[in-house]
């Protein structure tokens, strides 16, 4: 038998981004470029609850970033961007408005386009994505209390079937052409009280909403809202405690159309066992900062409605994450 073939270096190593950074003038602005920027678009993100929620805007990816062709946080509705140019430009120390034009490219995470190795394929672009976003991000009082606000409009120009257009035709009426995705939030958290020096070393209150086209996205819309306490514990300065609450609303068209594919006896679109209607969950984590650079965070949630089905039961979710930073 004749020994195995060494891997070629294409299976061996891939490239993850390229991430060139240009100040251009005061106060400041920045350009950002990739060959797969692995954090998608930064709009629509809030700094705290990044670290933390599962199911926050941010936790597992924006649901900002959710077109029906960008992926990453929920079930593969989205697809991440391969290349990408942002820019942030801040009229005032306390302001900035950012945009950026992002690949939309649905054979990533495939093994055809994008199995191993060094490939660019731009073969399955569908489109490009266009966040627009602007912020204010006070710091009010003596104790220095800081906040971020930021309102952000997203357009994907990625063509998507409606979802009318899997149920049979209907003699004499047009069928439901395609459209773009086209999306908009409101995001806000807020220092209340200062327990230490860092940026979020306190009790903040954080609130989101966000709105995806309901005739091309599963998630048409997201409320949040969450509590996070670092801090606390003196001795532990570097702990945190959070709650969180999420209320997904899925697609009234697509509810529609699974109402009548039930009634039709055929398969249920959007890959469901169920009509969608809403979901809801209520998470529980606490950071433990166990060294320098490493963290440990048992979590709770509790799903309600899974996957936005009255079928499914609802759960208890059990689990941990450990975040190692070199």
């Amino acid at each position: 038998m004749p020994p195995p073939k060494a891997p070629p270096l294409s299976r061996a190593a891939h490239p993850k981004e390229v991430r060139p950074r240009q100040t251009c003038f005061d106060p400041g602005a920045f350009e950002r470029f990739g060959s797969n920027p692995a954090a998608g678009p930064r709009c629509g993100e809030c700094p705290v609850s990044a670290p933390l929620a599962h199911a926050s805007p941010s936790g597992e990816g924006p649901l900002t970033a959710r077109t029906p062709a960008v992926r990453p946080w929920w079930r593969g509705l989205l697809f991440l961007p391969l290349w990408a140019r942002r820019i942030r430009v801040r009229p005032t120390p306390d302001t900035y408005l950012e945009t950026g034009v992002y690949e939309v490219n649905r054979g990533l995470y495939t093994n055809r386009y994008f199995g191993s190795g060094f490939p660019n394929n731009i073969s399955q672009a569908s489109g490009v994505y266009v966040p627009t976003e602007i912020a204010y991000e006070p710091s009010l009082g003596a104790s220095n209390l800081l906040g971020h606000y930021k309102f952000g409009f997203g357009f994907d120009s990625t063509l998507y079937k409606s979802f009318f257009s899997a149920l049979p035709a209907t003699p004499g009426e047009p069928a439901a052409g395609p459209s773009h995705n086209k999306q908009f939030w409101v995001l806000a958290d807020q220092m209340l009280v200062r327990q230490g020096n860092g940026d979020q070393d306190g009790i903040i209150a954080l609130a989101a909403f966000a709105h995806n086209d309901p005739n091309v996205s599963a998630f048409a819309e997201q409320y949040f809202a969450g509590l996070v306490d670092r801090a606390f514990w003196h001795a532990r300065p570097e702990d945190a405690v959070a709650l969180f609450f999420n209320y997904n609303r899925m697609s009234g068209p697509l509810g529609e159309v699974q109402a009548e594919e039930d009634e039709l006896g055929i398969p249920f679109s959007n890959g469901a066992t169920g009509v969608q209607t809403h979901e809801m969950f209520i998470e529980a984590d606490y950071n433990i900062h166990v060294y320098r650079g490493v963290d440990f965070r048992p979590e709770f949630q509790y799903v309600i409605r899974p996957n936005g089905q009255s079928n499914i039961r609802d759960a208890a979710v059990f689990g941990f994450k450990v975040h190692v930073e070199f």
